[in-house]
């Protein structure tokens, strides 16, 4: 009996030594392999894994940096006032930008950085993009509303979610958005289904 607890050791022993190089080795891997500025106050990121450009909303700076990936270039695209959140949507290359202080959203098409502009409601400060249907959400904390903009024609309509929504998630999959609001000290999340 004494033996199988020996071989138990050692294989556990075996197991978290090879975990514990993986590991060496994944974080050894990380290294920064440039800094590239933004303007100021750097608020929030997205990718487009298609395109392989990164975009950055500078807070402060009402703007977006526009990162090559390939080349780590930058360009700077004009945003509204206070942009807070952004999300992508690579199947038609198209960047959602929620601009707090301004209440509305900067759409830019990420081919050409050309923007056009959505009223959202008062104090926008989350976005989400479902690719699937092409419908983009925008979580309006001080108005409690969740804009739904139409990624074609970019018609908007608005949809009352109750106090403070704060954030949105979208699945693609069942076409539900989970706006967060926060009631005093209480997370609601409600799962909706919401279309133009």
């Amino acid at each position: 009996m004494r033996r199988k607890n020996n071989h138990r050791q050692i294989g556990v022993l075996v197991v978290v030594n090879i975990a514990a190089m993986l590991s060496a080795a994944s974080l050894r891997a990380q290294t920064v392999t440039a800094t590239i500025p933004a303007a100021t106050g750097p608020q929030a990121v997205a990718v487009n894994p298609v395109t392989n450009r990164v975009y950055v909303a500078n807070f402060n700076g009402n703007s977006l940096t526009v990162i090559d990936g390939a080349t780590n270039s930058t360009a700077t695209v004009t945003a509204g006032t206070s942009p807070i959140a952004l999300a992508v949507n690579p199947v038609t290359d198209k960047i959602y930008v929620a601009n707090r202080a301004s209440g509305d959203v900067t759409v830019i098409d990420g081919a050409t950085n050309t923007t056009t502009t959505v009223t959202a409601g008062s104090f926008p400060d989350a976005v989400a993009v479902n690719p699937v249907t092409n419908k983009i959400y925008v979580a309006n904390s001080i108005s409690g509303n969740v804009t739904v903009i139409d990624g074609t024609t970019n018609a908007a309509i608005a949809v009352i979610t109750g106090t403070g929504p704060q954030a949105v998630a979208v699945n693609p999959v069942t076409n539900k958005t989970l706006p967060r609001s926060r009631i005093r000290s209480t997370l609601l999340i409600r799962a909706v289904t919401i279309s133009l």
